[in-house]
């Protein structure tokens, strides 16, 4: 290997960060553009589902949860543009035998990464709905004592 000085690394880094903001920017504006309304009641369903009517009590809070959720399903979305990028850039300094390993680390973390996103939404995410609208049970009380409006 050949070396080569500090700016070269520095130019390296700020064009892989550059390429990282870039595709998560455009994950995100696509995500929020097209399906910020679809995420939201995805993520509202086990409420529905249990006659739970979801509200935002302050001016701004439904923008703030959509683009919470864009922003998290882009940056998923965005996420091998990202990886292939950091692996273009830290690839060059290692041996072999060390993006070898490296690669294999990195494709057993990502299966194991989506099999924690499977579980996460399959079973924990319905368990801690259930906890929290149990744990709220008596607390809120409806605004109008003859029913929704």
């Amino acid at each position: 290997m050949e070396a080569k000085p500090l700016i070269s690394h520095l130019n390296a880094l700020r064009r892989t960060l550059c390429i990282c903001v870039l595709a998560v920017s455009a994950a995100f504006l696509i995500v929020f553009l097209i399906f910020s309304k679809q995420l939201v009641s995805l993520v509202t369903k086990p409420l529905t589902q249990q006659g739970i009517q979801v509200i935002f009590t302050g001016v701004s809070e439904a923008f703030t949860a959509q683009t919470k959720l864009s922003l998290i399903v882009g940056m998923v979305i965005a996420s091998p543009v990202v990886f292939a990028a950091l692996w273009m850039f830290i690839a060059p300094g290692l041996h072999r035998k060390e993006r070898v390993y490296t690669a294999a680390l990195v494709t057993v973390a990502a299966f194991l990464f989506g099999l924690g996103v499977f579980f996460a939404y399959k079973y924990v995410f319905f368990l801690a709905v259930n906890f929290f609208v149990i744990a709220g049970d008596g607390v809120a009380s409806l605004c109008c004592p003859w029913g929704r409006m």
